[in-house]
């Protein structure tokens, strides 16, 4: 990552929720941030980009879990900055060896905010990042509406 002014945006969890797939690229497309989607990213040595964390795509980063089963779940892993989602709630997470951020959820929110989520993270240097937590409100009535159609599912199962 040879160009410092880069600047990206960590996204998860859409599940199909598009009214705020479109808040959300309406607002990055305000910001200026166009990156390609990816299921692992490295942004430089010292920071990553998963799902739920380099062990397993379905560990949750969680309030609940200890600084103990945190650095479990990280074990190995040389990054000291971690962005990830999965678990439907923003959070920021500082352990003795590393950041966690979780972004949160752009698709169903589990945290009692129906806004979209997401985060951007801007470099100040290797493996040192500012993170700003974003929240996007879109037409949650729109969204019920319309989420059987957008999983591909008949409205008569929902």
């Amino acid at each position: 990552m040879g160009d410092s002014s880069r600047r990206v945006a960590v996204l998860s969890d859409v599940h199909g929720n598009l009214p705020a797939l479109l808040g959300v690229l309406w607002d990055l497309d305000e910001l200026g941030i166009v990156e390609n989607v990816s299921a692992q990213l490295t942004l430089d040595r010292s920071t990553v980009v998963v799902h739920g964390s380099p062990r397993h795509v379905r560990d949750a980063v969680l309030v609940r879990k200890t600084d103990a089963e945190l650095e479990a779940m990280f074990a190995g892993d040389p990054s000291r900055l971690e962005f990830m989602g999965h678990a439907h709630r923003p959070l920021v997470r500082d352990l003795p060896t590393r950041r966690l951020v979780n972004v949160g959820s752009v698709g169903p929110p589990l945290d009692g905010d129906a806004r979209a989520s997401y985060v951007v993270p801007t470099r100040r240097g290797v493996g040192d990042w500012s993170v700003e937590v974003r929240r996007i409100p879109f037409d949650v009535d729109d969204t019920l509406i319309d989420r059987p159609t957008l999983l591909g599912r008949s409205s008569d199962r929902w």
